[in-house]
C-alpha cells in the first residue's frame, strides 16, 4: 500500500522448514511476490496451489505475516503453481566425442535445476559469455569448439547442478523424516551414535545461519559463492570458515532460532480448516 515501510528483513529473503521452503522477494512499484515450495506428493500441502490455503498458510508464517497483513498490501494476482521442476542435464559430449557438430545448448537447454535458488538465468548468462568467447578463438573447428564448451561446462555450472541435486535431495529426506513425526536435525541416534547427515543440517542451519550475521569473513566467502564467484565445494573447505560456522554453531543454544514457524502437524491444521 502506498505510504507502508516494508519490514525489515533480518534473516535474509527465505527459510527453510523443512515441510516447507519460504521465498519472499520485494520488486519494483512496491511489488513483491511470495513463494511456498513443498513437496508434490504432500496431499495437504498441495492446498497451497490455491489462494484460500496459500493465504492461510502465509498468515500462519511469522517470517511472512508483516507482509501479508491486510494493512500493509493487497494480493494483485492469483496463485500460480509451478510443477516438473526436475534437475535435469543433457549431454553433447559422450565418450570423449561431441555427439553433432556445430549443435551447442544454453541455459534450460543444456542444464535445468530447481528454480528455488535463483541461479537459472545467471548459469545462462555464465554459459553464454564462455561461448561467445570460445567463438573467438576457436571458429572453424567445430570439434574444438565442442570440446573446449563442454569442460567449461563441467568447470563452471556443472558444480551448481551437482550441488542443487544433492540439496534436493537432502530436502526430500528432511520431509519424510518430518512426516514421520522425527526430527532431521536431532544429531543423537536413539542408540547413542551419532548421525553424520544431521550434524550437516545442523551444521549449516545454526551453524552458517549465525555466523552470517556475526562474522564478516564467513559473509564475504559466502556472498561470493551466493553470486557464482566461488565455487560451492570451495566454502566449508576453507579452514577459516568452517571455524567461524563452528563457532556459531558451538553458541547455538544461546541464541533465538533463525527460522521460526509452525510444525507441518499445525500447519496441516491451518490447511484442513481453509
Amino acid at each position: 500500500h502506498e505510504g507502508v515501510t516494508p519490514p525489515l528483513m533480518e534473516n535474509g529473503m527465505g527459510q527453510d522448514l523443512g515441510y516447507l521452503k519460504i521465498g519472499l522477494f520485494p520488486g519494483d512499484a512496491r511489488i513483491f511476490s511470495l513463494t511456498l515450495a513443498a513437496s508434490p506428493d504432500d496431499d495437504v500441502l498441495r492446498s497451497v496451489l490455491r489462494t484460500q490455503g496459500f493465504e492461510r498458510a502465509a498468515r500462519a508464517l511469522p517470517f511472512v505475516q508483516p507482509w501479508v497483513a491486510p494493512e500493509f498490501s493487497t494480493p494483485i494476482s492469483d496463485v500460480h503453481g509451478m510443477a516438473n521442476l526436475n534437475n535435469t542435464r543433457h549431454f553433447l559430449v559422450e565418450a570423449g566425442e561431441p555427439l553433432s557438430l556445430g549443435v551447442l545448448a544454453l541455459g534450460d537447454a543444456l542444464i535445468h535445476t530447481n528454480p528455488i535458488t535463483g541461479r537459472g538465468c545467471s548459469l545462462g548468462w555464465v554459459a553464454g559469455f564462455m561461448l561467445a568467447e570460445l567463438l573467438r578463438k576457436e571458429p572453424d573447428d567445430l570439434r574444438a569448439l565442442a570440446l573446449a564448451f563442454e569442460a567449461g561446462v563441467e568447470r563452471e555450472i556443472v558444480p551448481w547442478y551437482e550441488l542443487q541435486r544433492e540439496q534436493d535431495r537432502d530436502a526430500i529426506e528432511v520431509d519424510a523424516i518430518q512426516r514421520r513425526g522425527g526430527n532431521p536435525y536431532q544429531i543423537e541416534r536413539a542408540d547413542g551414535s551419532q548421525d553424520p547427515k544431521a550434524f550437516m543440517r545442523s551444521l549449516l542451519r545454526e551453524g552458517l545461519g549465525h555466523a552470517l550475521r556475526d562474522d564478516l569473513q564467513v559473509l564475504r566467502a559466502f556472498m561470493r559463492v551466493l553470486n557464482l564467484l566461488d565455487p560451492p565445494q570451495d566454502l566449508m573447505r576453507r579452514p577459516e570458515i568452517f571455524q567461524g560456522v563452528l563457532r556459531a554453531w558451538n553458541d547455538r543454544h544461546t541464541r533465538p532460532p533463525l527460522a521460526t514457524g509452525p510444525s507441518r502437524a499445525e500447519m496441516l491444521d491451518v490447511l484442513r480448516a481453509a
